[in-house]
């Protein structure tokens, strides 16, 4: 039996877990990927026996804020679901106060950006073993109107938590082209979307950003519709060999101005393989060779 694997960060709740939902109801064996042991129980619970009836979903826990656990989530997922072929980069959060992860980088840009570009790093061997593969990225209009130059990758004067999470999917918008500009989409895609503003946690970080939020949440999308464009770039058939492309509602959408600006696109590869401890030389990854 030829089964398949796909990866899905930020699951356990909102549109994370609606997007494991989904996938898991296509068949696909389904690996979330969680800070919180518990959380990942509920989900996988739900997942197995309310949602969907597979009962072939997977816990891995990790810190996406966290270079060294990211790097260790992608050493397992090689070892342990050699059949993954779909990656999607949920995991994201704002924060009101500038805050530093593990590594040193603005928290923003280390979860938002950087966990999914080394995350996709690591795995692309693997995916590539299997034409067809996917990454998909739930990236946020926020983006579109975004500020980004070559010296505040890393936001360093003062601190504006939605400029930086703007930034922050700005960049995460960069790298996801530049892939799709370099691995052959026969092999693997990179597509990204924006889910709509939807009625989930990342808002809850206290403060007028929370309370704007209460006010608008009767307005708001569902998780589940929030779900659907990243569900629909994850399993559509009509988006076989599709790539580089960013989604709203299940259309192509506009994007932000800068990413056509070539040197800046250059400056944002390479400093992104910098945060990431990749040398800013280094080959793109190869598919893994067969043994024997």
């Amino acid at each position: 039996m030829n089964e398949k694997y796909a990866v899905v960060t930020g699951a356990t709740s909102g549109i994370g877990l609606q997007i494991a939902r989904g996938i898991a109801a296509t068949g696909y064996n389904t690996i979330i990927v969680a800070r919180d042991q518990e959380k990942a129980r509920l989900a996988r619970q739900e997942i197995e026996s309310v949602s969907t009836g597979n009962t072939r979903v997977h816990i891995e826990i990790a810190d996406l804020a966290s270079l060294d656990s990211i790097e260790a989530l992608a050493t397992r997922i090689i070892s342990q679901f050699p059949q993954t072929s779909l990656l999607v980069n949920n995991a994201g959060i704002i924060v009101l106060k500038k805050k530093l992860s593990k590594d040193g980088i603005e928290m923003n840009l280390a979860v938002n950006h950087l966990a999914p570009f080394l995350l996709t790093w690591r795995l692309l061997p693997l995916l590539r073993q299997h034409p067809g593969a996917r990454v998909v990225n739930v990236n946020s209009n926020a983006h579109e109107k975004a500020k980004l130059q070559e010296s505040d990758l890393e936001p360093t004067s003062l601190f504006d938590s939605m400029g930086a999470y703007g930034q922050s999917k700005l960049a995460s918008m960069f790298t996801t082209l530049e892939l799709a500009r370099l691995v052959p989409p026969a092999e693997v895609t990179f597509n990204a979307v924006h889910p709509g503003m939807v009625a989930t946690n990342i808002g809850k970080v206290g403060g007028l950003m929370e309370l704007v939020g209460i006010l608008l949440r009767p307005f708001m999308l569902t998780p589940k519709k929030g779900a659907d464009t990243a569900l629909w770039a994850s399993t559509a058939p009509e988006l076989a060999g599709v790539t580089g492309r960013y989604y709203e509602k299940r259309a192509v959408s506009q994007t932000n101005p800068l990413l056509q600006d070539a040197h800046l696109a250059k400056v944002v590869w390479q400093k992104t393989l910098k945060m990431a401890r990749l040398n800013e030389f280094q080959l793109l990854p190869q598919p893994f060779q067969p043994v024997g």
